[in-house]
């Protein structure tokens, strides 16, 4: 993906800020959305303004222009009901946070494992673990031409992408928009959207074994490769850990562009 701000940009007119720019590389406007929202700031650098959705117009098979207007305009008031769940999450780990204790039979010294949980010739079997997750909805009444025109092709970027930027007091890397829901009405003029967030604890300093300093944001993945040695008395496996690699798994985007209250 290639995104440049075209030469005649910005352009201020006393209110609203402009900014244009050539987008290459994605083949849907989805897509295309998406791209920007992970790439072009909500708030101007320089005026300081906030965002409003982006423009984008299609002008080759991968080819796009975007215009973004960050305006001193507030967006409209929406009022909103927030419920809070705090639940928990069975997944299987390979490694535990600390060993407290080793009770080898008289005469046999215990391996050191690195926190490797059920070590076998074979591999690891790991076992169960609760984590917490903290979920939250938010659900506002807001008008059907805000709605159609503006939130829901941010909608459709942001979903299923991880913020950015810091949001709702959490930091960048911790919230997930797990959801959302968009009912409309034949008589009413405003329309029930419900937004379902979910958040993951950043860990900026993890240990594994012997390999400290390990930078985990809250969505990321941990994948550790092993070493295998035979024990001194050779009738076991030892396994350390070897590499750490943090995976990257949901896209970034800029949460600002929703345009929520605070």
């Amino acid at each position: 993906m290639i995104i440049k701000e075209l030469y005649d940009s910005p352009n201020f007119d006393g209110q609203n800020m402009v900014r244009k720019y050539s987008l290459q590389g994605p083949p849907s406007i989805g897509s295309a959305m998406a791209a920007v929202l992970g790439a072009i700031p909500s708030v101007d650098p320089d005026s300081h303004l906030a965002a409003t959705p982006p423009r984008i117009t299609r002008l080759g098979d991968i080819l796009w222009s975007v215009e973004v207007t960050y305006s001193a305009a507030k967006p409209p008031e929406f009022e909103a009901v927030v419920d809070y769940q705090f639940q928990t999450e069975t997944i299987q780990v390979q490694r535990s946070l600390q060993v407290v204790g080793a009770y080898p039979r008289s005469g046999i010294t215990a391996p050191n494992m690195a926190g490797a949980i059920g070590v076998t010739r074979d591999g690891i079997a790991g076992a169960s673990q609760m984590i917490p997750v903290e979920r939250w909805t938010e659900r506002y009444s807001m008008p059907k031409r805000w709605v159609r025109d503006a939130l829901l092709p941010v909608l459709r970027a942001i979903h299923c992408r991880v913020n950015l930027t810091a949001f709702r007091g959490h930091a960048a890397g911790e919230v997930l928009l797990t959801g959302a829901t968009v009912t409309d009405s034949l008589t009413e003029e405003n329309i029930t959207v419900s937004l379902e967030f979910a958040r993951s604890e950043n860990f900026p300093s993890l240990t594994v074994g012997n390999i400290g300093g390990i930078n985990k944001d809250g969505w990321d993945l941990v994948d550790v490769l092993w070493d295998e040695t035979a024990a001194a008395n050779g009738d076991m496996i030892i396994k350390t850990p070897r590499v750490v690699y943090v995976h990257r798994m949901y896209p970034r985007v800029d949460y600002g562009y929703l345009n929520l209250p605070a």
